[in-house]
């Protein structure tokens, strides 16, 4: 096959237009000399990669598309479909591109089984095609009204939005709607102004523990950020037990906090103490409940005015001032606080403060063992371990294996070319006892 390929190389000479040329364009051509040529090359680029990584890999839909027309795609697709290969790659191939839409229209109409059709009509809207949506709307009007929260989240052109607000406002566009939660931040503000228009306002729930983390959108957080500074369009459900003024009310959205999110959760927290700050008890049980290499940034935000000396001569009373000032709307003194917790040390330890948990580890307080599964549970951040690796050392092992170890990790992520995200891993009788991550 390569040398069937150099062959084609080298007895055909490209000019400068043509090596510049991009598939698509190819595609598009009516160059019958060029065309079949590029095909052909594609297919034995495909044999080869199908032989080197010696795997069942499928020729790409788009492949047939672009030089064998449609009729041929929807055959290849039928057969793969019916063979119950995974669809979905291809189906993603093809959401671009003018010359895929009646393909993908035609597809569609012919999926009985929901899921299957669920899969398409997310593609569908991925594209942004107001085409496509169009004929979802006229052929599978109920899908869309039952789903319309999970394709919204593919939306990422404002033109799309006008769509629905001129032809199915009822869908989108209902007064004390929560569908903030699921907008892309592309086009979020012109969501707002079109509700502005319509005088209806978005919702912003006090608990959103029974919607599934995996249909929420990738802003969420950044989008309440944006409902703290809008009150003309959001408005905050009614909490008895979480008062507007109290920073408890955002407490079930750190449920769905991840590493990517720290920062916009901490800039809510510090819009909320500089407009409502009370003096009360900061629940961070939901922090906790998050794995902690998670919400490092967030626990760093919580301890950082506070110094090593304020703590220590502070844990007898089991509650710790984390934030306190003058509320700047009132003039009023506040005081929030948090109440000392089991294993606070572990806390402590993913914001860099690792001698409080050498200490508890000196006073044995803490089981060493247990530290590890801990650390192990949560995943290591590299930065606050190596702090904590030398002073660990020092002090007896019941397992060798561990110690020796975690001997060797100091090297490993000390040295210069370390930058695996999963670099060590350390096994005791079959079984994974530690794992290091870099952060």
């Amino acid at each position: 096959m390569v040398q069937e390929l150099n062959h084609i190389l080298d007895t055909n000479q490209f000019d400068t237009t043509e090596l510049n040329s991009s598939i698509h364009s190819i595609s598009k051509s009516n160059d019958q000399k060029l065309k079949p040529i590029v095909s052909k090359i594609l297919r034995i680029l495909y044999s080869i990669y199908k032989l080197k990584i010696k795997k069942s890999t499928d020729i790409p839909i788009m492949y047939y598309i672009y030089f064998k027309g449609n009729p041929k795609a929807e055959q290849v697709f039928a057969d793969r479909k019916s063979n119950n290969r995974s669809i979905h790659v291809d189906l993603f191939s093809v959401k671009k591109g003018d010359e895929c839409v009646e393909y993908l229209k035609r597809f569609a109409k012919s999926l009985l089984e929901i899921s299957s059709r669920d899969r398409i009509q997310e593609l569908i809207f991925s594209s942004n095609n107001l085409e496509l949506i169009d004929f979802l709307f006229t052929h599978f009007p109920r899908d869309l009204y039952e789903n319309c929260y999970i394709y919204l989240k593919q939306i990422t052109n404002i033109e799309i939005l006008d769509y629905f607000f001129k032809n199915h406002q009822e869908l989108m566009f209902k007064d004390n709607s929560p569908l903030w939660m699921y907008t892309d931040s592309k086009v979020i503000g012109h969501f707002e102004e079109l509700m502005k228009q319509v005088s209806r306002n978005f919702m912003v729930k006090c608990d959103i523990n029974k919607f599934s983390s995996n249909d929420l959108g990738k802003n969420l957080f950044e989008n309440l950020e944006r409902a703290l500074n809008n009150p003309e369009v959001y408005i905050f459900e009614k909490n008895e037990n979480d008062p507007p003024n109290s920073i408890n009310r955002y407490r079930s959205y750190f449920v769905k906090l991840d590493s990517s999110t720290q920062d916009s959760a901490i800039s809510i927290l510090e819009k909320h103490i500089e407009k409502y700050g009370t003096s009360e008890y900061f629940d961070i049980k939901s922090i906790l409940n998050n794995k902690l290499h998670q919400s490092y940034k967030l626990i760093h935000w919580i301890f950082k005015d506070l110094s090593d000396e304020y703590i220590k001569s502070h844990l007898s009373n089991q509650e710790l001032t984390i934030k306190s000032g003058i509320n700047k709307t009132n003039n009023h003194i506040y005081e929030i606080k948090i109440k000392v917790f089991i294993k606070w040390e572990l806390l402590l330890f993913y914001c860099g403060r690792s001698n409080f948990l050498y200490e508890s580890l000196v006073s044995n307080s803490l089981s060493k063992e247990l530290l590890i599964q801990d650390l192990l549970y949560n995943k290591i951040r590299v930065h606050p371990f190596l702090n904590l690796l030398g002073c660990l050392l020092k002090l007896d092992f019941e397992s060798e294996i561990l110690y020796n170890s975690l001997k060797e990790v100091v090297t490993i992520l000390k040295a210069p070319d370390f930058h695996h995200p999963e670099v060590f891993i350390v096994e005791e009788a079959g079984k994974v006892v530690l794992k290091i991550y870099k952060s």
